[in-house]
């Protein structure tokens, strides 16, 4: 978890603690709609834990793509075009 919050917190060079301070908050609302979430499922066994767990991962993966085509957008329009010698 650290490593992941430094690397989505990389991007940014202003506002580094307003940004800190959202990851923070959707991590505390996920936390808390998946713990709603077993709680609605009044049974006994694990499924409802599988299931939230499962579709989470799944969103996280999207998440990572979606934010990885996008970083890998900006590093490229951001590298200076190479036109001569330099040293």
């Amino acid at each position: 978890n650290p490593n992941a919050q430094a690397l989505a917190l990389a991007p940014f060079t202003k506002n580094v603690g307003s940004a800190s301070a959202l990851i923070g908050f959707i991590q505390l609302g996920i936390a808390g709609l998946a713990s709603a979430g077993v709680g609605l499922f009044n049974t006994s066994d694990s499924v409802p834990i599988v299931a939230l767990l499962t579709g989470l991962s799944f969103l996280s993966l999207l998440v990572l793509l979606i934010g990885q085509k996008r970083i890998i957008n900006q590093v490229v329009d951001s590298v200076p075009a190479q036109d001569g010698a330099f040293h």
